[in-house]
């Protein structure tokens, strides 16, 4: 009985708390709510590309130092031990003698190269341009990345109003259909508008599927590019778009170019690579030319065969030696000839990039001002066309509930007046982002406010 009673006591309080452990409140976390500006933070820390780009700027450092170590002279140090058993000739007796010795010969040397027709230098200088372009080329990943960030966050958010508004006159068709219903079910109201109501009831929730399953389609797309696993641990923040006055200014294009031009990562990465190349090329062509070099060196010698401890033969056996060296080239099957020309077409391949990465910013450029233009132009007339629009379907609307205008002219209205307020609504939140974009490639702003 008393076993009994400690069981039951045990179900009692196990099988509440397990209920509420596998609840789906409990086993499931709150999604985190996705700004902009966490966004940016997520696709700079995941991204794969910019993780590279940080790789190669830590190799360019490494080859830096590397360029510089080779100013200086290099040192060596060498010991060795042998145990040799067998017949050897002994210079004391003068006699052939079966035996076993040991025998040890430190040394330590030291090269340096005095004249290599400015290897070293040139070395240097391409290295310190292959670090400025990869420090440029990271920052322009970064950039990229943001600017890919604030497309996605733009497709996303447009999907959500657009969501909004579908939502929006669906409620009104529905509310309309209630109301015919009711009319026509006490003789005041014909049966054909019920069906009209009813109809384009069904259509706009099969438009609202449509628009939901686009959002549902860009809402991955930007989880892929912050790249994240599950979008289902993630909702995105409403953005309440406003546009000021300062907003729709948008300076010439000749200065937005020129402000492009001048602070472009892209560009300037170029630029830096094809000075290393023309570096490269003159590193090449130090192979033509004779290099000089002076070593030096100090080595001792042990054997048992010898009389005198271990560091007393060291220092009697103590040697040292120093020269010089000149290296003159004469013939090597045309392999400084092919590095040279190897050389050359690196460099020209390399000013073709420069000028590609120009001619790639350039067009971005022109069609990202063209989007922010156009953007500016269709929010003043979508805006005009908006308000006369909305004022028309109050006026229908009002005229249709009284029975003064027939299902047609109600239904054109609603549709001219949605049509306006999709329009308006793209055309500012094309105005804010397409903002944000350009202002990053300008180098004026690097935050998400």
């Amino acid at each position: 009985m008393f076993i009994m009673r400690k069981v039951n006591v045990w179900c009692l309080l196990f099988v509440p708390l397990f209920s509420i452990l596998v609840s789906p409140a409990f086993s499931q976390a709150e999604p985190e709510v996705l700004t902009l500006e966490r966004a940016m933070e997520l696709a700079l820390q995941n991204n794969i590309d910019l993780k590279r780009a940080q790789n190669n700027v830590i190799a360019a450092v490494s080859n830096k130092r590397q360029a510089v170590m080779n100013f200086l002279p290099n040192l060596n140090g060498s010991i060795g031990y042998t145990v040799s058993n067998g017949t050897n000739f002994d210079n004391n007796s003068g006699q052939f003698v079966t035996t076993t010795f040991e025998q040890s010969s430190p040394t330590l040397s030291s090269n340096m190269n005095l004249f290599s027709a400015f290897y070293n230098h040139h070395l240097l200088h391409r290295r310190e341009n292959e670090l400025e372009s990869s420090v440029y080329a990271l920052r322009y990943s970064e950039l990229i990345v943001r600017a890919n960030v604030l497309l996605r966050f733009l497709n996303v958010s447009l999907d959500r109003e657009n969501i909004k508004n579908s939502e929006r006159r669906l409620e009104l068709l529905q509310s309309q259909l209630e109301r015919e219903e009711k009319r026509e079910s006490v003789g005041v109201a014909s049966l054909e508008n019920v069906y009209n109501f009813r109809s384009q009831v069904a259509n706009q929730k099969l438009t609202l599927v449509g628009l939901e399953n686009q959002y549902k389609s860009d809402f991955l797309a930007l989880i892929q590019t912050l790249q994240l696993n599950d979008p289902e641990n993630y909702v995105l923040q409403d953005i309440e778009v406003q546009v000021s006055a300062e907003d729709t200014q948008v300076e010439p294009f000749q200065q937005v170019m020129a402000e492009v031009l001048e602070n472009s990562y892209n560009v300037k990465s170029s630029f830096y690579t094809m000075q290393a190349a023309k570096n490269a090329l003159k590193v090449s062509r130090t192979s033509y030319y004779p290099s000089v070099g002076i070593g030096a060196g100090i080595g001792t010698r042990y054997s048992t065969n010898n009389d005198g401890e271990l560091f007393s033969q060291y220092k009697t056996f103590t040697n040292n030696y120093y020269g010089f060296q000149i290296s003159v080239p004469i013939f090597n099957n045309f392999l400084v000839k092919n590095q040279v020309a190897q050389a050359k077409v690196g460099m020209f391949n390399a000013e073709l990039n420069y000028k590609q990465a120009i001619l790639d910013i350039t067009n971005r450029i022109q069609r990202d001002y063209l989007d922010l233009v156009s953007s500016i132009t269709s929010y003043e007339s979508a805006l005009e066309n908006f308000e006369a629009q909305e004022q028309t379907f109050n006026f229908v609307q009002t005229r249709f509930d009284t029975g003064a205008t027939d299902f047609y002219t109600y239904l054109e209205s609603l549709n001219n007046k949605n049509n306006a307020e999709i329009t308006l609504i793209n055309a500012k939140y094309s105005i804010a982002f397409r903002n944000k974009i350009l202002d990053l490639f300008r180098g004026m702003s690097s935050t998400t406010e």
